[in-house]
């Protein structure tokens, strides 16, 4: 399998609660942005909307990080040996 595949396959997650978070704020924050281009809010509206869209955002990448990394292939997996795991002689 290529190394994309893998990617993929580690990033793509439908199963997992912390993917469909993430996918759920990424989305909110897509629709605060676009609220802000299409009716050109003004005043405190504005910077509401854009630290909130932020904030999604961020934690979004936060989620998707934790999903990667809970997703992250273990040694019997990968066929990788680490030095500790070497049966002895």
């Amino acid at each position: 399998m290529s190394e994309l595949m893998i990617a993929l396959r580690r990033f793509w997650q439908p199963r997992h609660p912390l993917f469909w978070l993430a996918v759920t704020l990424q989305l909110l924050s897509s629709f605060m942005t676009t609220a802000l281009y299409v009716r050109d809010i003004e005043g405190p509206l504005r910077w509401v909307l854009s630290v909130c869209a932020l904030i999604n955002t961020l934690a979004s990448w936060w989620l998707f990080a934790r999903v990667w990394r809970e997703a992250a292939p273990n040694a019997a997996e990968s066929g990788m040996v680490e030095p500790g795991d070497r049966p002895p002689r």
